[in-house]
């Protein structure tokens, strides 16, 4: 699926006359509720935050929206979010774009699995004050503002 100018508008938030914006977070999950309020929250911070529910949309959205980050659910119907990001990463467009995977099935030992790869993975339900940890960590700052190219 492709997006168009008029959907990448709406996605992004911006005119093509804006050249510097906030960091932007794609939130991706099947569960509309959790990405809502994952929404919410991040906001909060002051980020940019695109919430998608439809893995199969993501890429279209990733490509249009820029993400500097993804949060996204490891299970989901259609692809895995280790598939997706994947993808995402493999894309000229979007990646390679750092991950904060999200999962109700993983254990202790699981995540630590991943810090060893050098990923960050959140157990469901998600502590919020952990996943702000993980999302200024990842990102490698505070929010601060970022030059970009006009979309």
């Amino acid at each position: 699926m492709t997006v168009t100018v008029q959907e990448q508008n709406e996605i992004t938030g911006r005119t093509k006359d804006m050249t510097t914006c906030k960091k932007r977070i794609l939130v991706v999950d099947d569960d509309a509720n959790l990405t809502s309020l994952l929404k919410t929250v991040i906001e909060a911070d002051g980020y940019e935050v695109y919430a998608e529910n439809k893995p199969s949309m993501a890429p279209s959205v990733a490509r249009a929206f820029k993400p500097d980050l993804i949060v996204m659910d490891i299970v989901m119907p259609d692809k895995d979010g280790d598939q997706l990001a994947q993808e995402l990463n493999d894309d000229a467009e979007v990646g390679p774009v750092p991950v904060v995977y999200l999962s109700g099935l993983l254990n202790e030992k699981d995540v630590a699995r991943f810090k060893e790869l050098g990923e960050t993975a959140l157990l469901k339900p998600v502590n919020i004050c952990e996943l702000k940890k993980c999302i200024e960590e990842r990102l490698g700052d505070r929010n601060s503002e970022t030059e970009r190219q006009s979309v």
